[in-house]
């Protein structure tokens, strides 16, 4: 006879494996569109980046798709590298980090700002944000998992040199994950945890950087490397922002100053899961090292905004980052009995995800004169593409 809490343990576990079945489904078909693409994008020209012109921070993958062109179609490797980080970072959030366990997790998994960003928005998910997501994961992953906390600093630190080198955007958001591993430690010596913290505070600082200091590359020969590729000169695709300096990039920011209004309302409804797990699981003890850290995570994780356009995918990686941060140092925590749900109650909380997850979306990139929040899927269903976007 199958008891009540084994029969709990297998319809989470079932509920789980069909989470992460429909989103491992609509990866691969994801997938197949950029490969389809190829390679006439912007997402590839971005993807194709290499180090033929020069050390360029984001020019890892594509030096490794020139490199290898002779044993696997750069196409090829290029799609199985985005698609399995995708398809890892699925898993851990479904399988190890257990978002669909909990109300606050399936919204996130449903934000069309969060988990359904890259599939509702075909050209994001052709962008490199692939790897900051499977970064973030995983160290949150080592974090959890590793008993030596020395072991767990250094292992976060590899895992986004890596990330950093495919697309430098991930050092960005380390910081978030350097506080969740002072706050997993928060009794060893406050001589490791200030060691620690200080370890953290100069990777940052050299990798951002590294980041705002734009080496001189030759763009032309980039372009020169891939004959089949649209790199028609040295200043079309990504190759026109490669040699941007700080300055540069901050006076092409506010030359290109999107609609406020639109994206601050949709970072509002992008931060709702986050706000409910703070509501539902508020901080229990504001631990001086860690909260430091985190506070200039979050920081960190916003200043992108300041010098690119892409207010969509920054907003999305910002949100994304917190909310796997917060998500991760109360995952663990004793959680008093919960009454059993009513069938009343699953119903709303249905239509609540629903509602959530089909009323709206915001595009990855917008021009200043019209706003990045737009109708989501609901109206596409029922006939209603051209409706006009979304106030603000």
């Amino acid at each position: 006879m199958v008891t009540r809490p084994a029969r709990a343990r297998l319809l989470r576990t079932a509920l789980l494996l069909a989470v992460l079945a429909a989103f491992w489904t609509a990866q691969v078909v994801a997938a197949r569109g950029l490969l389809h693409a190829y390679p006439w994008t912007w997402s590839w020209s971005e993807l194709l980046v290499d180090y033929q012109g020069g050390f360029v921070k984001r020019g890892l993958l594509g030096e490794a798709a020139f490199r290898l062109q002779g044993v696997i179609s750069p196409a090829r490797l290029v799609v199985d590298a985005v698609s399995a980080a995708y398809l890892f970072s699925s898993a851990g959030l479904i399988l190890v980090l257990r978002l669909p366990e909990r109300f606050a997790g399936l919204l996130f998994l449903l934000s069309p700002a969060g988990g359904l960003f890259p599939l509702l928005n075909p050209a994001a998910f052709g962008r490199k944000d692939a790897f900051v997501l499977a970064a973030v994961v995983a160290a949150l992953m080592l974090v959890r998992s590793c008993r030596r906390p020395g072991v767990a600093l250094a292992g976060t630190m590899a895992i986004f040199l890596v990330a950093g080198l495919l697309v430098e955007i991930a050092w960005f958001y380390y910081p978030l994950v350097a506080a969740v591993l002072l706050a997993r430690w928060r009794d060893t010596a406050v001589r490791w945890r200030l060691g620690a913290a200080a370890a953290a505070a100069a990777y940052t600082l050299g990798c951002l950087a590294l980041t705002l200091l734009a080496p001189k590359v030759d763009t032309a020969a980039i372009a020169a490397s891939w004959d089949h590729a649209p790199f028609t000169s040295d200043s079309t695709g990504a190759l026109c922002c490669l040699n941007f300096g700080f300055g540069q990039a901050l006076a092409t920011a506010r030359a290109t100053l999107p609609n406020l209004r639109g994206y601050a309302l949709a970072a509002l409804l992008a931060a709702l899961p986050l706000a409910l797990l703070g509501l539902r699981h508020p901080p229990r003890r504001l631990e001086p090292l860690a909260t430091t850290v985190a506070a200039l995570g979050l920081v960190s994780a916003a200043f992108p905004l300041v010098v690119t356009a892409d207010w969509g995918r920054y907003i999305t990686l910002a949100v994304t980052a917190a909310f796997l941060a917060y998500w991760s140092v109360t995952r663990d925590r004793p959680q008093a009995a919960a009454p059993r749900p009513t069938l009343e109650g699953l119903v709303v909380r249905a239509a609540l995800l629903a509602l959530y997850a089909s009323t709206w979306q915001v595009v990855h990139f917008q021009f200043p004169d019209r706003s990045a929040l737009i109708p989501g899927l609901l109206f596409r269903l029922l006939g209603a593409s051209g409706l006009t976007p979304l106030p603000g």
